[in-house]
């Protein structure tokens, strides 16, 4: 029931009144009606989200043993959480599908020879659906 909160300096505040968005608020002290409003924080610093080695199956039919990692940020807070319940897991799961079906578009010896082409492909794809969820992509590395 505190109507006070300290939201620290890569924390913004999303301020809900009766399940609507009402203000985005931070960093520092804020202060939120305890009965009508809630405030929900979100953390917008750099993050790196690791897609663990994987076996995938290339556009030639081989099987190769492939990582990556994945760099971002919150850069819209009110449209992360309005629009996606649970970013973290979403970003994972939407990131090992589009992962897997870069590497399926590529045959062995091009991934193996030339990765920043897969890397570049794999980025683009995050980045026009992510935007759209408030998330900003800043680098994407693949490890074959």
């Amino acid at each position: 029931m505190v109507g006070l909160h300290a939201l620290a300096e890569h924390e913004r505040g999303l301020v809900f009144r009766f399940g609507k968005v009402v203000r985005v608020v931070g960093p520092g002290t804020v202060f939120v009606c305890p009965l009508l409003e809630t405030l929900v924080p979100v953390d917008t610093q750099p993050q790196t989200l690791f897609i663990p080695e994987q076996d995938v199956p290339t556009r030639d039919k081989a099987l190769l043993q492939v990582e990556a990692e994945v760099e971002y940020r919150v850069a819209d807070p009110a449209k992360t959480v309005a629009l996606v319940e649970d970013y973290p897991s979403a970003m994972r799961l939407f990131c090992a599908i589009t992962f897997r079906s870069v590497m399926m578009e590529l045959d062995r010896d091009s991934i193996l020879k030339d990765t920043e082409k897969a890397e570049l492909r794999f980025r683009e794809l995050l980045t026009t659906t992510l935007s759209h969820w408030g998330i900003e992509v800043s680098s994407v590395r693949i490890h074959a």
